[in-house]
């Protein structure tokens, strides 16, 4: 069996990032063989014409489509589910964590409440009291929703930020 072509479609089928452990115990390969084969498929992705890319994130490795083709694909995307006033209070939240709800309030409104409730109920968000706020900031669950380490959304998010001119937010 061609080890490569099953490690591909084992990433491909998996709902969630694969650790270096989790792949090579359950593909019976050892540890130098899969990141060697991880390698190769990364390599053959960044030569191929596909729209698909290897990445590696603080959970481990995962097939998904590369970021030039978003803005065609994005309706098809699980990310859908949430409202433009959750994406938004989600940004905030990821780019200032920890950030006091009352201050997302200041940006956007009283409708903050109910996004924030919701994310948290989703639990990509965590809050935990401070003074009469709450502090809110990302989960781990935040970053499998999205597939993306946690420090490459704060780039993007940055270069967003700055790219709208919102000062208020960036500084």
């Amino acid at each position: 069996m061609n080890e490569m072509a099953l490690l591909e479609a084992v990433l491909f089928v998996s709902p969630k990032p694969l650790s270096l452990n989790e792949i090579y115990s359950s593909l019976n390969l050892t540890s130098d063989n899969t990141i060697s084969i991880l390698s190769k498929l990364n390599k053959k992705y960044d030569a191929d014409e596909s729209g698909i890319e290897l990445v590696e994130t603080s959970n481990g490795w995962k097939l998904e489509a590369k970021s030039e083709y978003t803005d065609k694909i994005s309706h098809f995307s699980r990310h859908t589910d949430l409202s433009k006033g959750e994406l938004k209070t989600l940004s905030l939240i990821t780019f200032k964590e920890p950030i006091k709800q009352s201050d997302i309030v200041k940006i956007q409104g009283n409708k903050t409440y109910s996004y924030v409730k919701s994310l948290i109920d989703r639990k990509l968000v965590n809050k935990t009291p401070c003074c009469r706020t709450k502090l809110l900031k990302t989960t781990r669950e935040f970053e499998e929703y999205f597939g993306i380490d946690i420090k490459k959304i704060k780039e993007k998010l940055k270069k967003e930020f700055k790219n709208e001119n919102n000062k208020n937010i960036v500084n």
